[in-house]
């Protein structure tokens, strides 16, 4: 990880069909998550971005979408989360259970 807490830097993985955080990852494959960490875990302010262009932009908790947007490839919205809730929702999944269930390989 960085030594900037507030741009730690974390990759979003699958491995054996479940989402897991790593610090090597490969930016081609994995989701790039940019922002602070706790516990081996996006948490607080953050970004990440999955190599077909999806963004999420918002706060993390414990490593899942809490509040914040989601946007796809051309930058249009999809989802909005509020208290990890979707409250708005063009797209069926969220930007890590799309990639656990294969969306972004």
């Amino acid at each position: 990880m960085s030594k900037n807490k507030d741009k730690e830097i974390l990759f979003l993985r699958i491995e054996n069909g479940e989402p897991k955080w790593i610090e090597n990852g490969d930016a081609d494959n994995d989701g790039k998550y940019i922002g602070k960490i706790e516990n081996g875990k996006p948490n607080g302010t953050g970004s990440i971005t999955f190599p077909d262009g999806r963004e999420y932009l918002g706060e993390f908790k414990d490593g899942k979408e809490w509040n914040g947007t989601q946007y796809d490839k051309d930058a249009n919205e999809n989802s909005k989360y509020v208290n990890g809730k979707v409250e708005k929702n063009d797209e069926p999944l969220t930007l890590i259970n799309a990639q656990s269930k294969g969306h972004f390989s």
